[in-house]
């Protein structure tokens, strides 16, 4: 039968190493769930953060341009550069002409003339958007780069464009969810290790000393006693193993002086088994006073009923067993 890997080692091996591997599993769980949808999820922040970026600078242009202040007007689509990650944005007519920008070269030019000083991305991006205009806001990403485009309408026959890159604050937001792995990872490092300490002094140890008493038991050192301090599980062993170990030793310190007094006596004590020749399964050891030795009666070609004269086999057979059938246990056979 194949023993079960988790004890085939003794614990204070095998049990560090499964709680490595399952800190280990426990970070890369959470890696792989921090990191599974982290792209999709920090561009959802960005849309949202980018929207309430552009109500409240709609507004503001919207009335900009229904006063018909131009240099305000300037001056608001200027105040979008203030705003972390947006490298452009563009007031266009329905023509469409630019009517304020964040580059200033750029006001009064037409718009397909100004994408061509960008790439081919943001160009295409752009373009799409133009073909389908409308009054509201409407943030999405530029395929292919890490930036967000954003357009809603501005009065009747005005749009505000405006781009806004995130890949710093992706860079960023990654930054932060690394720390975090590695504070959740060396905090669980940290709980292992205190575990393992505690594991190591409250059981490891002390059940390391508790088998190699019992070892020392089992070798007949009846002497050995566990000095294990506490009221736990294992103290409570060691307790129990210390008062048997007392009564072993005293019960075979009584047999061995019960021992010497048979020696020392014309008794002998002789233990055979009910069998055909009655072998026997004891013999005390001054059996040397009838000339025997105590190995010769535990021979397997020794017999108890050898020792009886032939002429008195049958007679002692058959009161013995009468007295097996009918008692009593105890008798006198001469």
């Amino acid at each position: 039968m194949t023993a079960n890997p988790l004890v085939r080692y003794p614990a204070q091996i095998t049990f560090p190493i499964v709680l490595a591997v399952l800190t280990l599993g426990a970070l890369a769980i959470r890696w792989q769930w921090t990191h599974a949808d982290f792209h999709s999820t920090a561009e959802a922040e960005e849309v949202r953060l980018f929207r309430e970026q552009l109500h409240p600078a709609h507004a503001r242009v919207e009335r900009e341009l229904e006063a018909g202040n131009l240099v305000n007007l300037q001056r608001r689509i200027l105040g979008l550069a203030l705003h972390d990650g947006i490298t452009d944005a563009w007031l266009v007519d329905s023509r469409p002409k630019v009517v304020a920008a964040l580059a200033r070269v750029e006001v009064g030019r037409t718009l397909p003339f100004v994408l061509t000083g960008q790439n081919a991305l943001v160009r295409a991006a752009v373009e799409h958007r133009l073909a389908s205009l409308g009054h509201d806001l409407v943030v999405g990403s530029i395929p292919g780069e890490l930036a967000l485009l954003g357009s809603v309408g501005v009065g009747k026959d005005h749009h505000l464009l405006v781009r806004r890159e995130f890949g710093r604050t992706l860079d960023l937001r990654r930054q932060y969810h690394q720390n975090a792995l590695l504070l959740d990872a060396a905090i669980l490092i940290a709980s292992g290790a205190i575990l393992a300490l505690l594991l190591h002094f409250l059981l490891f140890r002390r059940s390391g000393r508790l088998t190699v008493a019992l070892e020392g038991l089992a070798a007949g050192k009846l002497d050995t006693r566990i000095a294990l301090e506490g009221s736990d599980e294992l103290a409570r062993i060691g307790a129990a193993v210390n008062s048997m170990a007392q009564r072993l030793q005293l019960q075979i310190e009584h047999l061995a002086q019960l021992g010497k007094l048979i020696d020392q006596s014309p008794l002998v004590a002789i233990a055979w088994r009910n069998q055909a020749g009655w072998p026997v399964s004891f013999v005390s050891d001054n059996v040397r006073q009838w000339g025997y030795l105590a190995q010769d009666f535990l021979a397997e070609s020794f017999s108890y009923g050898g020792l009886i004269h032939a002429d008195d086999v049958r007679r002692v057979q058959e009161e013995f067993d009468s007295r097996l059938a009918h008692g009593p246990d105890e008798f006198r056979q001469e």
